[in-house]
């Protein structure tokens, strides 16, 4: 298994204790013994499934927990086998199917055990077929086909040839998402004949494809998709790059990335993970492990929520040590899972409800890219690392080829104005990437600005 997936479980078990403001998170009065992950509403039954690494509600067993809008009680029968963490639950036609280390249904009177070999992350449910993600398995009845079964209430299959661009190897899916005609899968995998298309690609139709410039994340991957507002979003554990768009959270409009400003971040990207994504009032409410929310810093400590209105960051006033690793609903009612202790009381923890209305701690807008000089283009400009040591990768694309074979000034000043180095750069048509050695100047804020007479545009740096 590759990556991220350790870091993940670490997650979902509960890292320690945490601080939560308990003035707009409410908590049921309820105690689990570990980590809650998935919080899954059923319209059909009007209530939600909660489901994670816990074996134990209140002292007495219960590895999966109903809530009905009023109180919460064990699932009236236990589950068949050994399943582990739950990852996923979701209702397909007139049974619901839970996930972990094996995938089993629930018909209304008794369980079914479909495979009890596992593991899975994750259940969605497509024009009437159910999709099932995980491991590549050669040996599972379902994740054989390259991670991803797909059920018509009769036979399971593949997802379009998947299985030739994944191997049996630790390689797996995370989440599926069908958007203006095309199919787009996400996970941790990566494949050395067409590196383009580790962790994210899309099927077109033909064959599968590479989505914009991304190239894949060496440290994570993507752990989930959604669409809002006719956006496909796509977040995990990345930070932005020439072949990544941004941090932590991106949205693809079918023709090309946008940034959602500085996205969200832990300090490297090996502290950066966003887990859960869902819609809350028509805002699209994000939970991970991150320390900075659009460039803000937070906190010292890994876990956080926030949310994007579609032009800004709110951080919501929360920080997680033990970190978030889902985003509950039922019904108007949110809620927040993870590995989490209360500070005024270590018992309440795994799961909180949101009660702070319309409140928002902090919601700040991009201050990244762009000085705008009046009859200029602005280019808008990606560094990475940043923060840095010293070598510094600039990228920016370059429109409809408009700045092909033009000659860009590059300066680099300090806070005062002072030039402190300076080069040239020939545009290329498409994305444009290439380094920048400030290692002999001091650690410090700088600003890097690129110029000529169509274009002027500048960025913020941190040396190290």
């Amino acid at each position: 298994m590759r990556k991220y997936f350790f870091f993940l479980l670490l997650l979902i078990c509960g890292l320690g204790p945490a601080i939560a403001q308990n003035q707009y998170w409410e908590h049921p009065g309820i105690d689990f013994n570990n980590g809650a992950r998935v919080m899954y509403y059923d319209s059909v039954t009007e209530k939600s499934y909660i489901g994670g690494s816990f074996i134990q509600v209140n002292g007495s067993p219960c590895k999966l927990l109903v809530y009905d809008g009023q109180s919460y009680t064990p699932f009236p029968a236990p589950l068949p086998v050994d399943i582990g963490s739950i990852w996923g639950i979701v209702r397909y036609r007139d049974k619901l199917y839970v996930c972990g280390r094996g995938l089993v249904s629930w018909d209304g009177n008794a369980w079914q055990v479909i495979d009890s070999a596992g593991p899975y992350v994750n259940l969605r449910v497509w024009n009437d077929k159910l999709y099932a993600m995980g491991f590549y398995d050669t040996s599972s009845v379902v994740r054989q086909y390259g991670g991803i079964g797909v059920w018509n209430d009769t036979v399971w299959t593949g997802l379009l040839g998947i299985d030739s661009i994944l191997s049996p190897d630790g390689n797996a899916i995370h989440d599926i998402a069908f958007y203006k005609g095309k199919v787009y899968v996400g996970g941790n995998w990566h494949n050395a004949a067409k590196p383009w298309l580790s962790d994210f690609m899309m099927h077109d139709g033909q064959g599968w494809q590479q989505v914009g410039n991304w190239g894949g994340s060496g440290m994570g991957g993507v752990n989930r998709l959604l669409v809002w507002r006719d956006t496909l979003y796509v977040a995990g554990s990345f930070t932005e790059s020439p072949v990544v768009p941004g941090n932590g959270i991106v949205a693809w409009d079918g023709q090309e990335w946008h940034r959602l400003q500085r996205g969200v971040r832990g300090l490297s990207e090996a502290g950066t993970a966003v887990f859960d994504l869902n819609i809350y009032q028509d805002e699209l409410w994000v939970a991970g492990f991150f320390s900075i929310i659009n460039g803000r810093y937070v906190n010292d400590n890994y876990g956080k929520v926030a949310k994007w209105n579609g032009g800004q960051w709110c951080t919501m006033d929360t920080w997680l040590l033990g970190g978030a690793s889902g985003i509950g609903r039922w019904k108007d009612e949110l809620f927040l899972l993870g590995g989490f202790n209360l500070p005024e009381d270590f018992s309440k923890r795994i799961l909180l409800k949101w009660t702070g209305g319309s409140y928002s701690d902090t919601c700040n807008q991009d201050f990244t890219v762009g000085i705008p000089v009046p009859g200029a283009e602005e280019l808008s400009l990606k560094i990475y690392p940043n923060p840095g040591k010293g070598l510094f990768t600039i990228g920016f694309t370059n429109d409809a080829n408009l700045l092909s074979g033009k000659v860009l000034q590059v300066r680099v000043s300090d806070i005062s104005g002072k030039v402190m180095a300076q080069t040239q750069y020939t545009v290329r048509p498409g994305y444009n990437a290439f380094n920048v050695d400030l290692g002999a100047l001091p650690p410090g804020t700088y600003l890097l600005t690129m110029v000529n007479e169509q274009v002027k545009s500048s960025v913020k740096l941190v040396k190290e």
